[in-house]
């Protein structure tokens, strides 16, 4: 399996609670920092992490017995959490933000939007299956990465392989299954498997 629906996976075990914090799960995500792309690391944070966070964060403000002071001491220690690449992320950076405005706004404010997202939550979608769940991580690692690199990542309009929708980066068409890249340069040659920082210098090896 993939490294990302693991820890996916691990961020679904973690609590947030505003007292008697267990961070293990999180440390445990976090181990990973220095050997992810910050890109990938980032999303994976925002999936599993920042959107549960910032939902306990408006249940605590709209909650009677609510501390402002507690609550900014709880956001600083979570912020504190975070090594300065991922802090800088905007992803996590826009996170950190909308909490900010929500604790300035107080109770009302967190109490009109808890309302708004029950009232705009849509009907439940079946759970991806694991591999859905790597294409996809993995997929949007390497839009990421492009346009990072001011590349355009599309899919191919009509054209599967194996069963996965192809894309071209370039001059270079391929296509993600599990958790493997395959490639190759136009239609010539055979698909032949990339790790994402081969895929980019597969690329600009075949720049025009």
């Amino acid at each position: 399996r993939g490294v990302v629906p693991q820890l996916l996976q691990r961020l679904q075990q973690l609590e947030i609670r505003p007292q008697q914090q267990d961070l293990t799960p999180f440390n445990d995500v976090l181990l990973w920092e220095s050997l992810l792309p910050t890109e990938l690391l980032a999303r994976v944070l925002h999936e599993g992490f920042m959107r549960q966070w910032l939902h306990v964060l408006r249940l605590w403000l709209s909650a009677a017995a609510a501390n402002p002071t507690e609550i900014r001491a709880w956001f600083k220690a979570w912020q504190a959490l975070l090594p300065q690449p991922l802090l800088q992320h905007p992803l996590i950076e826009r996170g950190f933000t909308e909490a900010l405005k929500l604790i300035g706004g107080g109770a009302a404010v967190a109490a009109a939007q808890l309302q708004q997202q029950q009232q705009q939550a849509p009907a439940a979608a079946p759970p991806p299956t694991p591999e859905q769940q790597q294409d996809l991580s993995l997929l949007e690692l390497l839009q990421g990465m492009a346009a990072e690199r001011g590349l355009c990542c599309r899919p191919k309009i009509g054209r599967v392989e194996r069963g996965h929708q192809v894309y071209v980066l370039s001059r270079i068409s391929f296509f993600v299954d599990g958790s493997v890249i395959m490639a190759k340069h136009k239609s010539q040659g055979p698909w032949l498997p990339f790790s994402a920082e081969q895929l980019f210098q597969f690329v600009d090896q075949h720049k025009k």
